[in-house]
C-alpha cells in the first residue's frame, strides 16, 4: 500500500504542472508557453522525488538527528 502511494503521489507530481499549464494557456491565451513550463516543472520534481526516494542513506520518512551540543 505504501508503494502505490508512492507511485501515485510522484505520478502526479509530474502529470498535474502540465494540466495546469495546458489550463492557464487556455484561460490567458498564452499558446503552448505554460504547458512547456509546467510538463519541464513537473519533470523536474518527479525526477527529484524519485531521486531522493532512490536514495538508500535518506529513507523516507527517516528524520535527521540534530547535531548534538558541545560543551
Amino acid at each position: 500500500m505504501v508503494w502505490s502511494s508512492r507511485v501515485t503521489t510522484i505520478s502526479l507530481e509530474m502529470a498535474v504542472p502540465g494540466l495546469v499549464g495546458v489550463w492557464l494557456d487556455r484561460r490567458l491565451g498564452t499558446g503552448m508557453l505554460l504547458v512547456v513550463v509546467g510538463v519541464i516543472l513537473g519533470f523536474a520534481l518527479g525526477m527529484w522525488h524519485l531521486i531522493k526516494l532512490a536514495n538508500p542513506t535518506n529513507p523516507p520518512g527517516h528524520q535527521k538527528k540534530p547535531p548534538e551540543e558541545t560543551k
